[in-house]
């Protein structure tokens, strides 16, 4: 006799947030949470209640523009205007859809998109879409974009993609990462990076 499943997710686990100044939007496994933080009031956005293709979302980001976009972990990108979700996106380019996994959402502040995966780098100008892995490897675990518009990707090593070319600026280091490389934008401009049990760099734009 077959059986029904049926599956349970939490959104307690919290992968990514963005702070409006009156809210929290948190991308969780069981969907988006948005939290009042003066009264500490919750909405979960699911898929049963809204647009949401799937509940896993494992990035979320704010452009400069205000407009907020979610990541979902098999790499549906949609904007969340408050009360739902709209334009849904996917990344153009040569991907197994069985294996791909989303790690992580940036917006330049020119608008441009830029998508951190399993396999590589995606980044969309207007509608056009450009794959980047052989630059660096397959997977591109963490993004920052600096105000001088300059894209810094982290794998086993961190990446620097500027005026259309790729540079690896932590190639005469010693800072690796096994998995999940982890990358921070300082007020001041400062790059840093953590490996996994490796260590913490501090790159200010010319040494480490």
């Amino acid at each position: 006799q077959a059986q029904d499943w049926v599956s349970y997710q939490s959104e307690a686990e919290i992968n990514d947030l963005v702070d409006t100044g009156t809210e929290l939007l948190m991308a969780t496994d069981a969907g988006l949470v948005v939290m009042n933080k003066s009264t500490f009031e919750k909405t979960i956005f699911n898929t049963g209640n809204s647009n949401l293709i799937s509940n896993h979302i494992e990035a979320i980001t704010q452009a400069a523009t205000g407009e907020v976009w979610i990541g979902t972990y098999d790499l549906a990108l949609m904007h969340f205007d408050g009360t739902d979700f709209q334009d849904l996106t996917l990344p153009e380019g040569d991907i197994n859809s069985n294996t791909i996994e989303l790690y992580d959402l940036e917006i330049a502040a020119n608008g441009d998109f830029w998508v951190g995966s399993s396999q590589g780098a995606f980044h969309r100008q207007g509608t056009a879409w450009n794959q980047y892995v052989d630059e660096f490897g397959s997977d591109a675990w963490d993004i920052e974009i600096n105000d001088a518009g300059e894209v810094f990707v982290g794998d086993f090593h961190i990446h620097k993609f500027a005026n259309g070319a790729w540079t690896n600026i932590s190639e005469t280091t010693n800072l690796t990462s096994y998995l999940h490389a982890e990358l921070f934008l300082s007020s001041t401009g400062d790059l840093y990076y953590g490996g996994d049990l490796q260590g913490v760099g501090r790159y200010d734009g010319t040494q480490w």
